[in-house]
This record gives structure tokens, sequence and C-alpha cells, in this order.
């Protein structure tokens, strides 16, 4: 992969510009050279670029015009043949740049230049790389200058960093060189193979420039952050977080922190129905941990460290990299996440961030930056450290619990919004600890926090906390090792959420939107419910009965099949979850005479047969269930699966054999997989398809499971509905 010695870079001075650049403790100011031997300019993407203090850790670019000084370095290495995988990225080069919002330009000027250069002797406008170029409206248009007209995507003065990152591949040669693709704020412009044409030339240069080309007049207000490279970790998808979530049971996990671990708080954890420990490993067992070492924002220890946690924690499936960093943190991490996707690629990599309650103060750090926002500092987060999932905390139960609608609702969409815009999956916590004014959550108000999250979209949950020497006073499980009095709720809510996951973890969250009821008509950063919300143009009319507020969410899933989630959010202090109980009227259009709920309690599809078209729920408070249309096949249970243990085998079979004929009655745990009330050929059909062994075995295996009186025509039979059933393997 791409190595430290062919990370190389120089820098372009133009005019009046001066830089004072720190890199491996060598400084240049502007006035000369360095000497062509200094080794301190070789940087390999691991050291961090030293703070200019002057201005917070960027470099500002000062007004310049002029011609242009170049400085280049000879070639010390070479890029390796990568993956051997045409169209998979094999190493990338990454920096960030802004305008301030009142920056101003009187002609064009290529201020930054980001690549891999060909030509040593030729003027910036000829060479194969990208440029951010400041147009006369105070906008970045971002260049790719292998011909005239290559402009791939536009960021306006808006006074927020923007990621700029090239991503080379070593392996698809083009007419006219190797191909790579460009990508702002995480999203691709310029994919491999598309127009405009992102070809890298025919061999790879040996420098990486950064700098300002004046020949245009001045331009304030542009500023420079960082340049990172490295290798692609082991063709590590862009959707890596997607990837991961899907593939493995949706995460509940319990923070576990600096605790005495015993057998007796394992089996607390294990009866709790959290299936991830977040934390410091404490139970070190086959449980899968998310670690938090604590120490991965300092390089001088990370590939140390992450050594020796590699070997220690086999069960790892995830790093926790840092809890609520900082802005002033944020560069250390990104190196750490990074490195982390490259030598742990197919674990998840990831922060804890801020509550949006956190000052300016804590989101900045290093003495606060008074005009920085929730919303930049969740951008920063994205662009710099590059989470696999953007993960939050906001612990809303405190006081007389109004920071429910104040604070929580607002920070759940806030996260949502952000992690939809860079294409990461989101997790959240819930409440379960007390301190100071922080009091353990009610039934209904567990149930709320951690509904109304998954009714968002969430895919991941974290207890804070299992247990924790940081909060003693009451805990899921109490400091003397015993369980508290929101243990059994959360055992109950948990196991709901786990038959729920199943779909959940695979299902991408459209819309989320608030119903209304008696004493709250809005909830912030929220819409009321509409026709036509997530593009769910079944639903006609939705309105809660009694004074009970709802959430509605709207989902769809790899085969673009819709669904929805309807959440009662009534909860609160003195109410028990059937006494905060919901009603809602859901009227659907003329050709929805039924609709499909995955069960929460048993975790079995079912149908729901409409009258007029109407569907009248009542839902226990802070709870919610999850619907679909047109068929009981919820993406994540394969059809065919009886007992949900999530394989077709003989045990299915034989559940199926035992009711095979019934008319009516049947349900999917008795092996009625199209859910019309009878178990006949066609649910044998459907079985037989995804049966492990082969739908040739399961004739057999059912024939001996019944007496069949001609088992050549039951074969024949079954096998013409084999041809024409359409094979169902939700995954």
């Amino acid at each position: 992969m791409f190595s430290r010695a062919a990370t190389i870079y120089a820098l372009i001075i133009a005019g009046t510009c001066q830089l004072s650049i720190s890199v491996d403790a060598a400084t240049y100011d502007g006035s000369s050279l360095p000497s062509a031997a200094a080794p301190s300019w070789i940087y390999d993407g691991t050291s961090e670029l030293a703070d200019f203090s002057s201005n917070g850790g960027v470099l500002t670019l000062a007004q310049s015009e002029g011609s242009i000084s170049q400085y280049y370095r000879q070639a010390v290495g070479i890029v390796p043949a990568g993956d051997g995988i045409a169209g998979t990225p094999d190493f990338y080069l990454e920096t960030r740049f802004k305008l301030d919002a009142n920056a101003t330009q009187a002609n064009n000027v290529y201020d930054l230049v980001l690549g891999l250069l060909q030509n040593k002797s030729g003027t910036l406008y000829t060479d194969d790389a990208l440029y951010v170029k400041a147009g006369p409206n105070s906008s970045l248009n971002i260049v790719y200058r292998r011909q005239a007209g290559d402009v791939v995507s536009v960021a306006t003065n808006d006074g927020i960093f923007h990621t700029l990152r090239m991503e080379y591949d070593n392996n698809a040669a083009t007419t006219s060189g190797v191909a790579g693709r460009v990508l702002v704020d995480g999203a691709i412009v310029a994919p491999f193979g598309n127009s405009p044409v992102v070809n890298f030339g025919t061999s790879f240069g040996d420098r990486i420039i950064i700098g300002n080309n004046g020949g245009g007049g001045p331009i304030t207000g542009f500023h420079w952050d960082y340049v990172t490279s490295g290798a692609m970790g082991q063709n590590r998808p862009i959707d890596f977080g997607h990837q991961w979530v899907k593939s493995h049971p949706f995460t509940l996990g319990g923070w576990c922190v600096g605790i005495d671990p015993s057998q007796s708080k394992f089996q607390l954890f294990q009866g709790a129905g959290l299936n991830l420990e977040a934390g410091n490993d404490v139970f070190n067992t086959t449980v899968p941990v998310h670690l938090w070492p604590g120490y991965l924002d300092s390089s001088d220890y990370m590939a140390e460290g992450v050594a020796v946690a590699q070997k220690a924690h086999p069960n790892r499936t995830g790093w926790v990299v840092y809890d609520e960093p900082s802005y002033q943190q944020m560069a250390g991490l990104g190196r750490a996440v990074a490195y982390l996707k490259n030598v742990d690629a197919d674990k998840l990599s990831y922060v804890n961030v801020f509550p949006n309650v956190a000052g300016s103060s804590a989101l900045w750090g290093g003495g606060g930056n008074p005009g920085y926002t929730y919303t930049q500092y969740l951008d920063d987060i994205m662009t710099i450290v590059r989470p696999d999932v953007l993960c939050y905390d906001a612990f809303p139960f405190s006081g007389d619990g109004s920071g429910f609608y104040t604070s929580f609702i607002p920070n759940m969409m806030q996260v949502r919004a952000k992690a939809q815009q860079y294409n990461v999956p989101y997790f959240g916590h819930v409440q379960s600890f007390e301190l100071f004014d922080t009091y353990l959550p009610t039934p209904t108000e567990l149930r709320v926090h951690m509904y109304s999250q998954l009714t968002a979209g969430y895919q991941g949950i974290l207890y804070y906390a299992f247990e924790s020497h940081q909060l003693p006073q009451a805990l899921l499980v109490t400091s003397t090792g015993q369980p508290s009095s929101l243990y059994d709720t959360a055992a109950t809510v948990n196991a709901e959420v786990q038959r729920l996951g199943v779909s959940l973890s695979r299902l991408r969250n459209a819309d989320v939107r608030f119903i209304p009821g008696i004493g709250r008509s809005f909830a912030l950063e929220m819409q009321n419910w509409s026709a036509g919300a997530g593009s769910d143009f079944h639903i006609l009319s939705l309105s809660s009965v009694n004074d009970a507020h709802g959430l509605i969410g709207f989902f769809h899933d790899d085969n673009n099949e819709q669904y929805f989630m309807l959440t009662n959010m009534k909860h609160g202090r003195g109410l028990t979850v059937a006494g905060a109980s919901g009603a809602f009227n859901i009227l659907f259009d003329s050709s929805t005479n039924a609709i499909y709920r995955l069960n929460r309690l048993t975790g079995a599809p079912e149908r729901i047969a409409l009258s007029n078209h109407i569907l009248q729920l009542t839902l226990p408070g802070g709870t919610g269930d999850l619907f679909k249309y047109d068929n009981g096949y919820f993406t994540g249970i394969v059809a065919g699966d009886a007992d949900l243990d999530g394989d077709v085998d003989l045990s299915d079979l034989g559940t199926l054999a035992s009711s095979y004929g019934i008319t009516n009655g049947g349900l999917w745990l008795t092996g009625d997989f199209d859910l019309d009330g009878d178990i006949d050929l066609a649910d044998l059909s459907t079985l037989a398809a995804n049966y492990g062994a082969g739908s040739i075995q399961a004739i057999a295996d059912f024939q001996s499971l019944l007496a069949v009186p001609e088992p050549s025509a039951l074969a024949f039979l079954l096998f013409g509905c084999l041809i024409s059933l359409r094979h169902r393997m939700l995954c």
C-alpha cells in the first residue's frame, strides 16, 4: 500500500505570501528554500503538522500576487501496485480549507494545490492535480486540471471548513494514466470512470504541492488546515459503517468503566439483554467489546497501544477512540481513526461526541471560541475525525424532565441529519444513572428514550452505564453489584429492541415526523406529520386519539420496500407503562386493505387486516411498533425460518409439517409464511426455497416427517411451485 516514503510534499510560494509552517520541527518562513537534503520535509502522514499557534492551528495565506516559486523533492519511494482490484482506491491525499464569510476576491486565483504532480517544469495549470479556485464571487471551485473546464464542485464562502480528498487507484489503468476519484466533504463528486475524467497521468509523480499562486489579485480570508495521506484499509468500502451494521446484531451496549468484574455481574450483563460491552473490556470474555483505550489521541503510543490491545482483546468489534472530544483534539483523533481503519480494517472506529447542551468552550477546547456552533462541531467531527458511525450522548432526565423536548429531541435530529449528510450510521445513548439533579429514568422514560431514537433511524444504542466507578449512586447495576430499580424494565425493553433490530439494522430512515397531541403541538427541529411525508403516499390521515404525542419514522430496505414505525411519546414520572398508553388512528388509501407488523414481543411477522382502510392502534407508554406494506417478509428474517433462529432447517420443516393442512389460524411461528391463515403447499415451497440443505432435501425430509401417499406427485407440485416462486432470502 501507500508507504510513508512516497508521501512527499513541497511548497509553492507566491510573491509576498509569508508562510510559517513546521513539519517535524523544521520551520520555513518563505524567505528561502530549504536544503534539498533536509529530511524534515518528508511527511509520512502519521506525525502531526505543528500547531500554527498564531491562528489556532490554521495556516492563513496572506494577500499575494506575483510569480510562482517552486520547490521540488526527488522521489525517495514509489507507490506499489496496490490491492490488485480496479475500481477500488489504494491510497489518498486529503486537506481542508475554507473561505471566510466576508472573503473578497478581485480575480481568479488558484490558492491551494493537492496532488501527486507529474510535470516538474510546467505551469500549475497543466499538472495533474486538484486546485481550490477562488472565483470573483468569493466561491470555491474544486478544479481538476486535466483539461479546461473540469470543475467538479462548488462551495460558497460559508466560513466552514470543507474537506478535499483525492483517492488513487493504482490498478485501473486508463488510456491516459491511472484512475482516481475526488471527494468533497465525504461525498464523491467525481467517481471512478465518470465525467469529469479523473486520471492521474501515466506514472505517479514525486511530490504534493501546497501553496498559493498569485497572478490575479489578492484574496483574503482563505485558510488551509492540514494535509493527510495514507493507504486505504484493505479495500474498505466507503459505506463500511452501514455494511458493518447490517452484518452484526443490532448494537445494544452497556458502558463498563473501571469496575471490578465478577461472574455475577457478567450474568447480570447478559440477563439485561445487552450484546456489547463499551469501555475497557472488564469481563474480557467472548462478549463483543468496543474498546475505549483512552490513549489513541496521542501518536506517541498509538501503534504500540493498538498492537497490545489487538492481542489482549480478540473479542473487539470496534473502537470508541475518545469520549466527547473538543475541536482541539480532532486532528490527533483523525490520525488515530485513519490508523485503525488500516490496521483493524474490519472493526468500527468512532468517537462519542458532545451533546448540544455543551458550551462553545467545551466544543472548541483550549479556552473556547464563542462563535463555534454545534453544527460546526459535528461537521468538523465528520471531516477531520471521519468516524465510521456518528455517536452522541444526551441525558434529558433531570429536574422536571422537560429537557426531553427542549434539548434531547433537537439533538437527536441534529445528529441524525449530519450522519445522513455524511452517509454513516448513527448511534445514541439511553440514560441509566443518577447524579446530582439527574435521576434514574422511570419505565416510561427509559422506553421513550429508546424508542424515539429507533424511530429516527438510530442503529445502535449504548446504556450509560451498566456500571462505572465514576457514577456509584445508581446504575443499571448498583455499586453493590445488585440490579437497580431500572434493571427489569431495561431487560424487557432490550428484548423487544433485539427482535425489532433484526430488521431495523438493515433499514435506512427516510424521514421522521411529530404527531401532535393535547398540550404539545410541535417538536423542535422536527416537522409535524403531513400526507406524503417520507414518500409514503399510503397514509392519508394520522391523528392521536387521546392526549398522547406520537413520532412516526419512515424507512426502506435494499429492495425499496416501505416501512414505518409509530411510537407513543407519552411518558413521565408517576406514569406507568400501561397508564401512559396512547391511541392513534391511521387512514390508508383504498389499495391498502392490510398491513404487516413485526411483533416486538415474539419477533414474528404478522398480518393486520384493516377495517375500511383504518388502523386503530394503542401503544404502551414510550413504546413503538414497526410496520411494512405489501407482504410479511421483513428484511433480516429469512422466509421459512419458523423458529426465528436465523436459518431454515429441519426444525422449521418439522414445525410446518405438524400444522400442514390447517385452513385458518396459521401463524408465522407455525409455518404460515405468506400469512394468509392456512399452511399449505405455498408455505412449504417458501421454506424449501431457503432450506439450508437444498430444496430437493427439503422434499425428502418432509416426506419423512409426514406420511405422504403419493410422494412423487407432491415432489412434482413442489417443483412447479419452486420454479415460479420468487426466491426470497432477505438479509
